[in-house]
This record gives C-alpha cells, sequence and structure tokens, in this order.
C-alpha cells in the first residue's frame, strides 16, 4: 500500500505472456499463376510450442501482378497452419498501369502487405512441430491475367513468435 503523497503500488500478474520463442524465415524464390486455385508462395516456418501456448504469426507478403486487363487483379492470400485454413486476405488489390503506348494497358504493380494473427489454441504438445505457411491465388474476373509472389527477387518474411501460457 502506499503511504501519504506516494502513487499506488502496481504489481504484474504472475505466469503467462512471456516470450518463449522466436522462429523467422524468409524466401526470395518467384512463384506466379494466372489460377484462382490456392498455390503455396515458398513461405513457410515450423515452430514447436509448448501446451496452452499462443502462436502470433507476422507476415509481411510480396504479391505483384502483370496486368493485361484494364480492370483491377486481385492477389488472394490464404493463412494454414498445417492444413488448417486460419485467415483470409483479400485485400491485395494491384489496378492496371497504363504503359505510355495508348492502345495498350499493360501495367506492373506490386509491394509487400503486412499481416499479423494470433492463433490462440494451435494445439502445440511440446513435441510435434507446427508449419505455418501462405498460400495465394489470382482473383481478376475471368481475365486470365498472371499474378506472382516475390517477383523480380522480392522477399517475403514469417515471424513466429511463441507466447507461454
Amino acid at each position: 500500500s502506499a503511504g501519504a503523497g506516494q502513487p499506488p503500488a502496481f504489481e504484474a500478474a504472475a505466469g503467462g505472456g512471456k516470450v518463449l520463442q522466436v522462429i523467422y524465415a524468409s524466401t526470395d524464390t518467384s512463384v506466379s499463376s494466372t489460377s484462382t486455385t490456392y498455390a503455396d508462395t515458398n513461405l513457410t516456418a515450423d515452430i514447436t510450442p509448448a501446451s496452452g501456448s499462443k502462436v502470433l504469426v507476422l507476415v509481411s507478403q510480396n504479391s505483384s501482378t502483370v496486368v493485361y486487363a484494364s480492370a483491377a487483379v486481385y492477389v488472394r492470400i490464404k493463412l494454414f497452419r498445417d492444413s488448417t485454413e486460419l485467415e483470409y486476405y483479400p485485400s491485395f488489390q494491384w489496378h492496371y498501369a497504363p504503359t505510355i503506348n495508348a492502345s495498350s494497358s499493360n501495367g506492373n504493380w506490386g509491394g509487400n502487405n503486412s499481416f499479423s494473427y494470433l492463433d490462440s489454441s494451435p494445439g502445440g504438445n511440446g513435441s510435434t512441430a507446427l508449419t505455418y505457411k501462405t498460400q495465394f491465388a489470382s482473383d481478376d474476373g475471368g481475365v486470365g491475367d498472371q499474378v506472382y509472389v516475390q517477383q523480380g527477387a522480392g522477399r517475403s518474411s514469417i515471424t513466429l513468435i511463441e507466447i507461454g501460457a
């Protein structure tokens, strides 16, 4: 308890919330697709969390498109733990960029998009590795535009942070 003129004493709750391990992985291997079927981006990392731990996933996903239509092209991204889909990110959108030739609508847009996900119940048991990865697909309204991840040595990264129970 605080004395006269002293601020009240605060104590942190005991246990939990400690960072137990940090895993980092990156890739610059280019992958392309014109399909709406999801494919691996080559961005993957393994972690072996203790029972009751949470895993904070931080991703910086490089994506781009070469656009042949005068419409928006979306690079759809999904985050997985092993075969379980954790999150869907539909908003990586690249609009066409007309070139100097006015009769052509070819263009190339790209960059990195970052997102995070707290996996509050990954199911780790302290001895089995869990694999986190991203997958991507094209969504351009059926035009067939090509989308990329890690094009031109663009780098994507994933960081897994185990937070103790």
